[in-house]
């Protein structure tokens, strides 16, 4: 039955945060996760990372809410349990004491883009149960990270002001990073990279060779922000704000149109060179 449904979405994969196979997917993973005793109310990211319930010094703060199960919360820095996951994977979370009322809000506005297209909003809720916020180290450079063993959290930096674009730069960090978590979950249902398989391509988001797998969810959440830029595009923004979203649009075309012929590597496996010609296609 979940084969079937992933089968189906790899062959029409639009829009890409469709919520029937996602929350399959969810719940599945929600399974999983209960062996260990987790669910929706003590779920954290140190939680998912161990497969075992955690005490968090500090009460997560939530930040959207589509219901009393689906809801997304801040959670402060575990630096106590998680400090080495920080440092392994080259991330700075900000401070207790930085995380007041204002990134909390600037967080909260960025979420609640997503409340322009319902569907959008339904699917991040489902996906991102916790948000930890990362210190930026450059105003015009948006961080942004997720890890394939937590299947619910996401890491994302803020801007320091509060407009629509900034709003919009923050909301594309979640749907980027979201977007890693539900491919994530479909590749522990169905391979879409052949198994221990060594074929790397080039990657216009990193300019480098990287490994296929990099490559194929780079495709996968950069098809998500397109259409969800594409959307944005009909609704009644101001001027400068319509060309940034064009100026997205565009500089994705043509990250795309360097991949091509990703879609023939050999380490893709069929359902994965069908997928990603499908997402190309678009």
């Amino acid at each position: 039955m979940m084969e079937d449904k992933i089968i189906q979405f790899l062959n029409n994969p639009f829009p890409i945060w469709e919520t029937d196979l996602t929350t399959d997917l969810v719940n599945e993973e929600l399974l999983q996760l209960a062996k260990s005793g987790l669910n929706s109310d003590n779920y954290s990211t140190s939680g998912g990372y161990f497969k075992n319930v955690f005490e968090l010094k500090k009460i997560p703060i939530i930040v959207s809410r589509q219901s009393a199960t689906e809801s997304t919360y801040l959670e402060y820095p575990d630096f106590s349990a998680f400090n080495f996951f920080y440092e392994e994977h080259g991330l700075e979370p900000e401070e207790y004491t930085v995380i007041t009322s204002d990134p909390i809000d600037r967080l909260k506005t960025a979420l609640d883009i997503f409340n322009l297209i319902p569907d959008v909003s339904r699917c991040i809720s489902l996906l991102v149960r916790r948000i930890q916020v990362l210190k930026s180290v450059d105003e015009e450079i948006d961080i942004s990270y997720s890890h394939p063993e937590i299947p619910f959290s996401i890491f994302v930096s803020l801007c320091s002001c509060s407009s629509i674009i900034s709003n919009l730069r923050v909301a594309e960090s979640i749907l980027h990073e979201a977007m890693h978590l539900k491919l994530t979950l479909i590749e522990k249902h169905i391979n879409l990279i052949k198994p221990e398989t060594t074929e790397t391509f080039y990657s216009p988001w990193r300019d480098e060779q990287r490994p296929v797998r990099g490559v194929l969810h780079g495709l996968f959440v950069f098809s998500a922000i397109k259409l969800f830029y594409e959307n944005l595009l009909q609704m009644p923004f101001d001027p400068k704000t319509i060309n940034f979203l064009k100026y997205k649009i565009e500089d994705i075309n043509t990250e795309f149109e360097t991949i091509v012929q990703f879609t023939k590597n050999k380490g893709l496996t069929e359902a994965g060179k069908i997928f990603s010609t499908n997402l190309l296609q678009n």
